[in-house]
């Protein structure tokens, strides 16, 4: 994966492919160690692309989770009362 998307952050650190992140967009993201930052020049995205064809797939990495999340996700609306309310009334806000 190439680019500045968090895809390349979090999808690929689950499947470990190797990702060039390019610039800063993401900079403030955990990252796996599929993940190379890169400066936004061509030179840079040239070595970054070669370094990680180089290495090859990474191990799976769970940083964000470890692929059971639609599971939890059933488990909890399952127990979630989805009855409607009523609206709330302006002196129910406590404004």
């Amino acid at each position: 994966m190439v680019g500045n998307s968090s895809v390349g952050i979090r999808e690929c650190s689950y499947l470990g492919k190797p990702t060039v992140n390019i610039g800063g967009r993401q900079q403030m993201r955990e990252r796996g160690p599929n993940v190379l930052d890169v400066d936004c020049n061509t030179e840079d995205i040239k070595k970054g692309i070669e370094q990680q064809l180089s290495v090859g797939p990474y191990e799976r990495s769970t940083l964000y989770g470890n692929g059971n999340t639609g599971e939890k996700m059933k488990e909890i609306i399952s127990q979630t009362d989805l009855t409607m309310k009523q609206p709330m009334k302006p002196e129910q806000l406590n404004l």
